[in-house]
C-alpha cells in the first residue's frame, strides 16, 4: 500500500465514521422528535377530551336547568290559571244570588263605603228593576250608622252590579268589578295561600 492509498484510506474511515455519526445523531433526533409530536399530539387529544367532556357536562346542566325553569314557569301558569278562575266565579256567584242575599251584601256595602255626607247611590239599571220593596228605607238606616244620608239615584250606571256613591260632585265606584280590580293582588295572594301553602 503506498503513501497516498494509505492516506485515501484514512479519509475515507474518517468520512464513514463521521457520515455514521451524522446518521445516528440525525436518527436520534428524529426520534425525539417523532416522540416530542407523538407527546403533544398526545397532550393535545387529552385536552380535547376534557374540553368536549366539560362543554358537554355544561351543556347537560344548561338544559337541566333550563327545563326545571321552564317547569317551574308551567306551574307557576297553571296555579295562576286556577286562582283566575276561582276569582271569576266567586263573582259570578254574586251576581247568581237570590236578590235578598244579594241587597244584604249591598247593604253591607253601604255601611262600609258611605262618607259621612248627603249623596246619592246609583245602581245599575238590572239592579234598579230589582231593588226590593222599601229598600230605600234601608239604605238610608244603613247609611245613618256611618254618619251618612243616601238617596237612591234616579238615573243608572252601566256597572255590573254594586253600586255607585255620588255626594258633592265625588263619586265613589263601588261597583263589584272595580273592587275586585282593587283587591285583585289581596285575592290572588289570599286564594294561592289556601290551595298551595302545602307547597
Amino acid at each position: 500500500m503506498t503513501g497516498l492509498d494509505k492516506i485515501v484510506q484514512d479519509i475515507k474511515k474518517d468520512s464513514d465514521t463521521h457520515i455514521s455519526s451524522i446518521l445516528e445523531e440525525t436518527h436520534k433526533e428524529e426520534t425525539g422528535i417523532k416522540e416530542q409530536s407523538e407527546n403533544e399530539a398526545a397532550e393535545k387529544c387529552a385536552e380535547i377530551d376534557r374540553r368536549a367532556e366539560e362543554d358537554a357536562q355544561a351543556a347537560k346542566e344548561r338544559a337541566l336547568s333550563s327545563a326545571a325553569l321552564q317547569k317551574r314557569r308551567e306551574v307557576l301558569s297553571a296555579k295562576q290559571k286556577i286562582i283566575l278562575e276561582i276569582i271569576e266565579k266567586a263573582k259570578d256567584s254574586i251576581h247568581k244570588m237570590p236578590d235578598d242575599e244579594y241587597f244584604n251584601i249591598i247593604l253591607k256595602m253601604v255601611k262600609k263605603y258611605a262618607p259621612k255626607a248627603d249623596g246619592e247611590i246609583i245602581f245599575s239599571e238590572t239592579d234598579k228593576k230589582r231593588l226590593p220593596k222599601k229598600f230605600e228605607k234601608a239604605v238610608d238606616t244603613a247609611a245613618k250608622e256611618t254618619g251618612a244620608k243616601l238617596t237612591i239615584s234616579k238615573e243608572t250606571r252601566g256597572i255590573d252590579g254594586g253600586f255607585i256613591l255620588s255626594y258633592g260632585g265625588i263619586e265613589v265606584n263601588c261597583s263589584f268589578e272595580a273592587l275586585f280590580d282593587a283587591k285583585h293582588d289581596e285575592m290572588q295572594d289570599k286564594v294561592n295561600e289556601i290551595l298551595f301553602s302545602g307547597g
